[in-house]
């Protein structure tokens, strides 16, 4: 019972540990993207911000994979 209750909590830890680092890849994934597309800025201080200028009515069209 004992051995069952650790194996448990050992798969619980690697189980949320796997979804917070999927959850911050995500996000690093998708700031990237949209800055590659122009679509955001990062203003001096690091934060992210619409960029006004470069977007048209063809920014987000879907682009095929390389």
């Amino acid at each position: 019972m004992e051995l069952f209750l650790g194996v448990a909590c050992v798969l619980i830890g690697v189980a949320y540990t796997s979804y917070k680092t999927g959850l911050q890849k995500g996000a690093e994934w998708t700031l990237q993207s949209l800055y590659d597309r122009k679509i955001i800025i990062f203003d001096r201080w690091g934060n992210p911000e619409p960029n006004f200028y470069a977007i048209t009515k063809d920014t987000f069209q879907e682009t095929p994979p390389d």
